[in-house]
């Protein structure tokens, strides 16, 4: 194996606190999901959203390299993922809805692209077979 990347990122106070990378490039306030903003002094964030937007940057380059590869259309290509936090009487646990648009490729084409980029997708590996994920291609 050959380590091509770390991100480091540190949390102090949980989904109450805030967390940052090392780099300094992020740095979020932190609150429940559903929290409105004003009961902190600014902005805050939770994990959820944080998952959906790195889930969803990793997806869509995954796919866009499928595409490129089939020589297919990419430019127009987005996704757009919903991580939700569920609940039932045993446990916490997160499902994934994932809305993805391939303008200009025949429903067919794009359906086995979705899926090839669902394959080897780091994160959609990551939470196989663990967090349900419904791919949905959206015209």
């Amino acid at each position: 194996m050959k380590e091509l990347y770390t991100a480091k990122a540190t949390c102090m106070g949980g989904r109450k606190g805030c967390v940052q990378t090392d780099d300094g490039v992020l740095s979020l306030a932190m609150c429940m999901p559903g929290e409105p903003s004003s009961i902190k002094s600014e902005k805050c964030s939770n994990p959820e959203q944080l998952f959906a937007c790195a889930y969803s940057v990793c997806f869509l380059s995954a796919l866009n390299l499928i595409l490129q590869k089939e020589r297919l259309p990419h430019a127009d290509t987005k996704v757009d993922i919903y991580v939700h936090l569920n609940e039932d009487e045993k446990q916490h646990f997160l499902s994934v809805d994932m809305d993805v648009y391939i303008p200009d490729v025949e429903p067919t084409k794009a359906k086995k692209a979705l899926d090839m980029a669902h394959s080897i997708c780091p994160y959609s590996k990551a939470i196989r077979n663990n967090v349900k994920v419904n791919l949905n291609l959206v015209e």
